[in-house]
């Protein structure tokens, strides 16, 4: 999460422009998260309608990002 003394460089100077950068980064990280997390809902749900129950660890790679999720 961005704080408000990130918009300021080193010297205390505003930098929107690495202010900006930052925030787009953690956006896109947040909607990953969410992709993931709505998919693990996805899967539990899924089992519960079928009547089976996820035992192990569940692994994922995402396409998009390379990302494995544990």
């Amino acid at each position: 999460m961005i704080a408000k003394d990130d918009r300021k460089n080193a010297e205390g100077y505003n930098d929107p422009t690495a202010y900006n950068a930052i925030k787009n980064v953690e956006q896109e990280q947040d909607k990953d998260d969410m992709r993931f997390h709505q998919l693990l809902n996805t899967l539990f749900s899924l089992c519960e309608l079928a009547d089976f129950h996820i035992e192990g660890r569940v692994v994922l790679k995402d396409k998009r990002t390379g990302k494995v999720w544990r």
